[in-house]
């Protein structure tokens, strides 16, 4: 017997949301890691990096909370965040203030079609 196929969820997905935020990210940040400025070319991997955790709803598309990293990066960042977060700080102060003011709003989480019309703002 053959299982029932799955109904495709209506509206957007987290997926979407996701590869849409992902897209914008590397597009703002010139598919290059804002730390060492290497790229696909240089032969390294690029990954997308939360400055404060996808667990916290009210910044996780936001796209002042997400940078492009390459894998090394990315891995140190998490090796030791303490160290890094004062970099961010000083090299996107702006970015900075915005995520803090929207993680301090965590009693107001944007809609899934409210993330989908922030990200659309946001394409390059």
């Amino acid at each position: 017997m053959r299982k029932p196929r799955r109904k495709r969820a209506k509206g957007i997905t987290i997926r979407e949301l996701k590869a849409l935020s992902r897209a914008i990210v590397f597009a703002r940040d010139g598919h290059k890691c804002v730390v060492c400025n290497r790229g696909k070319k240089d032969g390294v991997q690029l990954q997308w990096s939360h400055i404060v955790g996808q667990k916290v709803a009210a910044t996780r598309f936001l796209t002042e909370n997400i940078v492009c990293h390459c894998a090394g990066h990315h891995f140190a960042w998490h090796a030791n965040p303490i160290k890094w977060v004062p970099w961010w700080i000083e090299k996107y102060p702006v970015r900075y203030a915005v995520v803090m003011e929207q993680a301090e709003l965590r009693a107001k989480v944007p809609t899934k079609a409210e993330w989908k019309e922030y990200l659309l703002e946001q394409m390059p």
